[in-house]
């Protein structure tokens, strides 16, 4: 029953985050203003969505001025245009929307510029910590520590554990868009909006469940990577005794145990990835499929709220494939953040 249990925000990624911040220079205010810019790029992408309603009114009735007959989403959109005085044609709302769009890019650009700073800063901060607290620790530490695991660290866990907070924010905007899609859903047809709630719920219901598989299976792969590390590390600097002692077959047998266990793993986690992307896919196309057959024959609603039902569909189906993907890599970067604290 675990598995079934809706998590938005679990418990594990904030902790998770409190051990980034402790490693890293990341504060709660810079934090924060990612945050606000990322609020911003996505309230900025549903405005901009929100106002193609009008413009497709206006294809609709190939008229250059919007009739006074317009549906609930229509009629509260114009009301604000009009409240602020600005002129409701196809002309100005096309330039307002075309304006929108491109701040929207340019406030995302600066987003990604900031995130890949952020990533760049915490990787160099973390390699400099574990370098530091290696060789200023006792020696039995560093023995115990091993060239190979420290090696890894140093290349692999700290890129991977450098990335949670870019994958976090990213996680975030998705669940935002989420939420502005169902409220402009909602304006338009509260009974459709419903039926999707519900099979939404049930699609994150299902990418938990694969998530936590993901979860379990990368938690083994981030320890066995750790020991595999040190077992390359031993064997190379051996390399004399295990010619002299004729034990490669020995030894290569151990390697490929090692090899193909790290392999199936990271199988594992792409095919689950991919199995996830597939079953989503066919329910997503299915629910759209539902929702413009309700629309038609329930609802009654209009041929431009049907379009614009199906844009935002269309729009949220590469969003949703991503979500378990960012999901998958906040698991993984979290769990490589604990190693690095452990260590």
């Amino acid at each position: 029953m675990n598995n079934l249990k809706l998590k938005i925000l679990p418990q594990e990624w904030i902790k998770a985050y409190n051990v980034l911040r402790i490693l890293s220079n990341v504060s709660n205010y810079t934090s924060l203003k990612i945050l606000s810019l990322t609020i911003l790029v996505t309230s900025l992408e549903a405005v901009s969505l929100t106002l193609l309603m009008p413009l497709l009114e206006l294809i609709n009735n190939k008229e250059l001025v919007i009739s006074e007959d317009n549906n609930s989403l229509t009629n509260k959109i114009i009301a604000i245009l009009n409240y602020i005085s600005f002129p409701v044609s196809f002309t100005s709302l096309s330039i307002l929307v075309a304006i929108i769009v491109f701040f929207r890019q340019c406030f995302s650009f600066g987003l990604s510029r900031k995130l890949a700073k952020i990533k760049a800063d915490n990787n160099k901060v973390l390699r400099k910590k574990i370098f530091e607290n290696t060789f200023l620790s006792s020696p039995n530490s560093i023995e115990a520590l091993g060239t190979g695991s420290y090696v890894e660290l140093m290349t692999n866990q700290t890129s991977i554990a450098s990335s949670y907070l870019v994958y976090l924010i990213k996680y975030i905007s998705v669940l935002l868009l989420f939420a502005f899609y169902i409220s402009i859903a909602f304006f338009m047809s509260p009974i459709i909006t419903i039926i999707a709630i519900f099979i939404a719920i049930f699609f994150l219901i299902f990418a938990n469940i694969i998530i936590n598989k993901i979860k379990m299976i990368s938690k083994k792969n981030v320890k066995d990577l750790k020991y595999f590390a040190k077992y390359l590390s031993e064997c190379f600097s051996s390399w004399k005794i295990i010619k002299l002692s004729n034990s490669y077959s020995y030894e290569n047998n151990r390697n490929n145990i090692w090899v193909n266990q790290i392999a199936e793993q990271n199988f594992q986690v792409e095919f689950n990835l991919a199995k996830s992307n597939f079953i989503i896919s066919i329910l997503f196309m299915m629910l759209l499929i539902l929702i413009l057959n309700l629309g038609i024959t329930i609802s009654s609603i209009e041929l431009s709220m049907l379009v614009m039902f199906s844009i935002m569909c269309l729009r949220l189906l590469p969003i949703i494939l991503a979500l378990v993907s960012i999901q998958t890599r906040i698991t993984v970067s979290a769990e490589s953040l604990y190693r690095l604290l452990k260590v």
